[in-house]
């Protein structure tokens, strides 16, 4: 096709997710890629077909006709650059390993309520962190733990951080008073086994999300667009990365209107009207993880003064916005509600 036709482009229809698919078909600069989300083709099928009957041919054969008869309303595949992409999957792939350590952490819980409840207690609230994973390792049930001397049990917390005097104290009464909830070692060994598996899985975790932490503030020191995210007030090391991720770096695609960033990522309620009814409730198709990112932001955002008032201040809107022909707009954040950034998200990196 590509011989007998070397000028013209092809569009490709392809349904989400296609994970595999985009990146092997955008290294073709002929192939003009349009994703589709799985619910417009579902709709789109359910149109014809209303007995909800699917077939991948058929479907097939609704992609087509879709990318045929409706190309231009289509959104199309634009790729972004190495530098942005490479913040984008290192921060994608840190929210994964928080996911996971989150994951971990519930399961280790629920195994400790089971036989060593007072572990939540000797632990900490955060059973990730270096404390509660080493506690559990040396002292993997209440038994263990009651038979190390109080002199050997108070080095181990000043050598973990952990100082109070006021909470030192408390460890050792609850550990001195403590009844275990079973003295059945057949019981206990099985628990102890998956627990400390558990506790060294979650270590592998923390020291991965480190990692990534040191790679995703590389890859975001050496971005060009670095000092715009940096220069918004409450975006750190760890939220200006996810701002970045979410706007990436071609934000002319939201240049119409903030209306077009909200409801991308997810801040913008949906609103139904039918009749004399009307129902407004939160935006349920959108990804997530910009949605919350956003959330959270809003929330640093009160704590900036000015800027949680609603408007960045002078300086910092005239380095953030610059639209096509001059005409600034201001990135707003409401505070108490969900982000509203906004405004002109064409941002000129020359002016950094």
């Amino acid at each position: 096709m590509r011989q007998q036709h070397p000028q013209a482009r092809v569009g490709f229809c392809l349904e989400q997710p296609a994970v595999h698919l985009i990146p092997f078909l955008e290294a073709y600069a002929c192939i003009t890629l349009h994703p589709i989300n799985p619910i417009t083709l579902q709709k789109y099928r359910e149109a014809f077909v209303t007995s909800c009957a699917k077939d991948d041919t058929q479907d097939a054969e609704f992609l087509a006709d879709l990318l045929l008869n409706h190309h231009a309303q289509l959104p199309v595949w634009a790729p972004q650059d190495s530098q942005t992409r490479a913040v984008q999957q290192l921060v994608t792939h840190r929210r994964a390993l928080v996911d996971e350590r989150t994951a971990l952490s519930n399961r280790l819980i629920a195994l400790l309520k089971q036989y060593y409840p007072q572990a939540l207690t000797l632990c900490g609230e955060d059973l990730w962190r270096p404390l509660s994973t080493a506690f559990l390792l040396k002292w993997p049930s209440l038994g263990a733990a009651q038979k190390a001397k109080p002199a050997a049990v108070k080095q181990f917390y000043h050598l973990q951080g952990s100082r109070s005097a006021t909470l030192l104290e408390a460890r050792l009464a609850l550990l001195a008073k403590a009844v275990p909830v079973t003295d059945e070692t057949a019981v206990i060994e099985s628990f102890v086994l998956r627990v400390q598996l558990l506790a060294r899985e979650l270590q592998q975790v923390v020291r991965a999300i480190a990692a990534f932490d040191e790679q995703i503030a590389t890859a975001y020191a050496a971005h060009p667009d670095h000092g715009i995210f940096a220069s918004l007030p409450g975006a750190g090391p760890v939220l200006g990365p996810r701002l970045l991720a979410s706007l990436g770096a071609d934000r002319e695609r939201f240049a119409a209107s903030a209306a077009q960033l909200q409801c991308y990522t997810g801040v913008a309620p949906v609103t139904k009207r039918s009749g004399g009814s009307e129902r407004i409730h939160r935006r349920y198709c959108c990804p997530k993880f910009h949605r919350q990112s956003f959330h959270e932001y809003a929330q640093e955002s009160v704590l900036w003064g000015r800027l949680g008032g609603g408007v960045l201040p002078a300086t910092t809107h005239q380095r953030l916005c610059a639209s096509h022909g001059g005409a600034g707009a201001g990135v707003q954040v409401a505070a108490g509600d969900p982000a509203l950034l906004a405004g002109s998200p064409t941002l000129r990196r020359s002016e950094v």
